[in-house]
């Protein structure tokens, strides 16, 4: 069953190496996911949840991408394994 989980998107490397986040950081977060980086998404909580495609031997959608550092609604279904939580992207709001 899906769900709607609500946050911010960060590119993992950036944030948690030096705390670079923010509309200042769009294009960075940008280049660094479309080079492999993982996407993470940072809920109100604070917790990080690092996103995965809906399927194997894909890459993260481009409305993804394309919104790093915005406020999102993802759609999709949540793992947690090795105490990290994943998340599929399914949708994004």
């Amino acid at each position: 069953l899906a769900e709607d989980v609500n946050g911010q998107l960060r590119d993992s490397y950036c944030y948690l190496r030096v705390g670079a986040h923010g509309p200042g950081h769009h294009n960075c977060a940008m280049a660094c996911v479309k080079a492999g980086i993982p996407a993470s998404l940072e809920d109100s909580s604070g917790k990080l949840i690092v996103l995965l495609p809906p399927k194997d031997k894909q890459g993260l959608p481009s409305d993804v991408i394309d919104r790093m550092e915005q406020s999102v609604t993802i759609s999709g279904h949540e793992y947690t394994k090795g105490g990290v939580t994943y998340l599929t992207v399914e949708s994004v709001k």
